[in-house]
């Protein structure tokens, strides 16, 4: 068995959570989406990725991941889209297509990037940010954060 699961999510607006991830907001519900915010957690053992989903508002995001306890990060970024069916009774299709690329960081290091987002349904998208450790490397723990510009 690994190590127990450490997740802690701090937002500020309105957001999409996952049952046992904790969130805290300051923006009032009606909020759309979320504007910035922090996102941290730990790999360890036999735990090798998390995926975060958010809704955002569109636009375009800075961020920067930090990586501690001496393993190995690889972070990525992808908005969710929908293709509705054809009249002929084919179902509509659903991707994550990745609007920002793998990038690995080291322990100790820190990433920094840009994201854009693109509203498709509603007032908000749904983006997912995905953190694995590099297999076979030491345990990784991870702390994202991001805002609108």
């Amino acid at each position: 068995m690994g190590m127990p699961r450490r997740f802690t999510v701090l937002v500020m607006g309105a957001a999409l959570v996952a049952p046992g991830v904790a969130v805290a907001t300051s923006a009032p519900a009606s909020a759309a989406g979320v504007t910035s915010g922090t996102v941290s957690g730990d790999l360890h053992g036999t735990d090798y990725g998390d995926n975060v989903v958010r809704g955002l508002d569109e636009g375009v995001y800075d961020y920067t991941v930090k990586a501690s306890g001496g393993g190995e990060l690889a972070f990525s970024v992808e908005e969710e889209y929908w293709i509705n069916g054809d009249n002929l009774g084919e179902k509509a299709k659903h991707n994550w297509p990745t609007i920002e690329k793998k990038s690995k960081i080291r322990s100790g290091s820190t990433l920094s990037g840009q994201f854009t987002t693109d509203v498709t349904l509603g007032d908000f998208v749904s983006v997912r940010f995905n953190f694995n450790r590099e297999f076979l490397s030491d345990g990784v723990d991870y702390t994202l954060t991001f805002h609108k510009r």
